[in-house]
């Protein structure tokens, strides 16, 4: 009865550990493709088919409950410059993470360390850049001095450039237009970056220059900068002056089309390219990219906007302000080029 007893005990005492094993942390660095990003250090990847939800290891970001922050990290702050800068982190995050296929690398001796089901990791990006020491040394992080793990010496020297440069959180200020948590507007992010990109999903195409689009949770609507495409139905802009309506009509309709088409895939990176950022009705004004799209020979890039002008499906919006001359000059030459071809607009 007792080596029974004994047996059922061992029994228990190897399926224990054998679950512990199955639930801890990666042996190996391992593949995956981020479908979710929760905030900028929480994600879920999809490794091979089962979904991980996983912990950016080492660091700590900015939290919307200013409860949630530790007093040393943040002790100088008040709650909006804080649930400002978290949103920048958390726009990064998503811009950088979501869709991507990244590698993940655990370190032991940290099972537990969060809530059930998290594993505690180091992403990596395409060509080697660790996304944990990214956050770090863009300013938006702090780094976990509590715990023991591999990078701690690397993450707190990242951390230390980002103050002396005075990035991120570490800059005493919010850049450019001041952050209204009610409006959710994206401007702050494109004054961050310097017009830089931005990775959504189209949620809704309105017409063939506006569509709205989940960017962390929130709707936003964005319109095509620098051009104007001409409308299925009623009134057309002053720019149409001197074509026939039903030629017009018709040449919407397939604006529209091509760009229902052009966005019939889950992300987009879109990219601040006019200087106002929004026009009059405060949408954000955009260029849209897919990669991969189009022929190697256009000179649109997979750029939407441009892809519209090329099919002379859109004309340059005379009355736009953009952010580089450069980039003025390659819509109007992507027109030109539509007018020698005569196409769309161009062949009547």
């Amino acid at each position: 009865m007792e080596e029974i007893r004994c047996r059922q005990i061992l029994l228990t005492v190897v399926l224990i550990v054998y679950f512990i094993i199955s639930q801890s942390s990666f042996a190996q660095p391992i593949k995956g493709k981020v479908i979710e990003v929760i905030d900028s250090n929480t994600l879920k990847v999809d490794i091979n088919g089962a979904i991980k939800t996983i912990k950016l290891l080492g660091i700590g970001t900015p939290e919307s409950y200013m409860k949630n922050n530790k007093p040393e990290e943040f002790k100088n702050h008040n709650a909006e410059y804080i649930r400002y800068w978290q949103r920048v982190s958390d726009w990064y995050a998503y811009s950088e993470l979501l869709g991507e296929r990244v590698t993940l690398e655990s370190n032991s001796g940290l099972i537990g360390a969060g809530y059930p089901g998290e594993e505690f990791c180091y992403l990596y990006l395409p060509g080697k850049r660790m996304f944990n020491k990214l956050l770090l040394q863009k300013g938006l992080a702090v780094t976990d001095r509590e715990r023991q793990y591999k990078f701690k010496e690397g993450f707190i020297n990242a951390e230390s450039e980002a103050k002396n440069k005075q990035e991120g959180i570490w800059s005493g200020k919010i850049p450019g237009k001041k952050f209204n948590a009610e409006s959710k507007r994206l401007f702050s992010m494109f004054a961050m970056f310097g017009g830089d990109s931005l990775k959504v999903k189209v949620t809704k195409i309105m017409d063939a220059t506006t569509f709205e689009a989940n960017v962390i949770g929130d709707i936003e609507t964005f319109r095509l900068a620098g051009i104007v495409c001409p409308k299925p139905k009623g009134i057309q802009s002053k720019e149409f002056q001197g074509w026939r309506q039903s030629d017009l009509e018709i040449l919407g309709q397939q604006a529209v089309e091509y760009t229902e088409e052009f966005l019939n895939s889950k992300f987009f990176v879109l990219y601040g390219i006019d200087s106002r950022l929004e026009d009059a009705e405060n949408r954000q004004l955009v260029s849209c990219t897919s990669s991969g799209y189009g022929s190697k020979e256009s000179e649109a890039q997979g750029m939407l906007n441009l892809l519209l002008l090329e099919n002379g499906l859109a004309k340059v919006d005379k009355g736009a302000q953009f952010g580089k001359e450069s980039i003025q000059k390659i819509f109007f030459k992507i027109e030109e080029k539509a007018k020698k071809e005569k196409k769309g607009l161009w062949a009547f």
